[in-house]
C-alpha cells in the first residue's frame, strides 16, 4: 500500500485534513495501486489531496488523450470517496520572466484537461512557489517579490479554476507597495495556505488569528499547514504524534480564531 507523503493541512473554519502528494508516480496510472492509495487516504481521515505531477507525468496525464482518461479515472475514484483533488505545482524558478511561460503552458494544459473532464476534473490549482527559498532573496528580495506577484497575476488570469497559494507566516512582514506581501497574495488568489510548521500551540494560535482576520477582510479561505514530515524536529513536525493529537491541536487553533 502507499501512504500519502507527510504534510497535512487543516482549514481553520473546520476540522478538514488535506495532504500534499509530492510523488504520485508510485500509484498513478495503476488502478489497483490507486485504489490502495485512496483507501490509505480514507484511513487517515483526509478530506482532500494536493496532487503533484512531475514533468513526464504532465506530458502524459495532461497532454495525451489516453493520459487524460487515466487521470479522470483516478479523480473520479477520489471524488466518489469524498476527496477533493487540486493540482499541485511547485517550482520556485518559475517566477523568473524567462521561465514563466513553462508554468503558463502547464496551466493551459490544466484548463484543457478540466474542460474535457467536467465533473471529473481538478477542483483547483495549488501553487507552492516560494521565492524566499531562492538564493537571491537575501540580496534582491524586492525584485523577487515583484516577479512572484507578476507570476501569480498571470496564473490567475489564465486559470479557469480557483487558484490557491502557499505562503509562510513571514510574508506578513515582507513589504510590497506599502502593504504586506501576504495581503497582495490574498488579493490575487482565491485563498491561501499558511505554512506554519510548528508544534507550539501559542505560536499557531497567533498565526491563525492574524491570518483569519486577513481572510475575513477579503472573504477568502485561509488554511493552516502543519507538518508531519519525518525529517523535521519535534518543534516543527507532528510526525511523532498521533492523528488524534493533531486534530486536538487543530480544534484549539480553530477556537482561537
Amino acid at each position: 500500500s502507499y501512504v500519502p507523503p507527510p504534510r497535512l493541512q487543516t482549514d481553520i473554519s473546520g476540522v478538514l485534513l488535506f495532504s500534499y502528494v509530492w510523488s504520485s508516480k508510485e500509484f498513478l496510472g495503476n488502478p489497483s495501486l490507486e485504489a490502495g492509495f485512496i483507501k490509505e487516504c480514507e484511513s487517515i481521515g483526509l478530506d482532500g489531496i494536493y496532487l503533484s505531477l512531475d514533468g513526464k507525468q504532465i506530458k502524459e496525464f495532461l497532454g495525451t488523450f489516453e493520459g487524460n482518461q487515466r487521470l479522470m479515472r483516478f479523480i473520479s475514484l477520489a471524488k466518489s470517496r469524498g476527496l477533493s483533488v487540486q493540482l499541485l505545482l511547485g517550482e520556485n524558478t518559475w517566477i523568473y520572466p524567462e521561465n514563466r511561460d513553462k508554468l503558463i503552458e502547464i496551466v493551459k494544459l490544466f484548463n484543457r484537461f478540466n474542460s474535457m473532464a467536467g465533473a471529473y476534473g481538478f477542483d483547483g490549482l495549488h501553487l507552492d512557489i516560494e521565492p524566499h527559498a531562492l538564493s537571491e532573496w537575501k540580496f534582491e528580495r524586492a525584485k523577487l517579490v515583484g516577479f512572484y506577484v507578476e507570476t501569480l497575476l498571470e496564473v490567475k488570469q489564465v486559470s479557469e479554476k480557483p487558484v490557491f497559494a502557499d505562503i509562510p507566516p513571514g510574508y506578513l512582514n515582507v513589504p510590497f507597495q506599502g502593504k504586506p506581501l501576504a495581503e497582495k497574495v490574498f488579493q490575487i488568489s482565491d485563498g491561501i495556505n499558511v505554512m506554519a510548521y510548528s508544534t507550539n500551540i501559542n505560536y499557531l494560535k497567533r498565526v491563525s488569528s492574524d491570518f483569519y482576520s486577513l481572510g475575513m477582510s477579503y472573504r477568502k479561505p485561509v488554511t493552516i499547514a502543519l507538518s508531519v514530515e519525518r525529517n523535521l524536529s519535534d518543534m516543527e513536525s507532528f510526525y511523532r504524534r498521533s492523528i488524534s493529537k493533531l486534530k486536538k491541536t487543530i480544534r484549539i487553533i480553530k477556537s482561537s480564531g
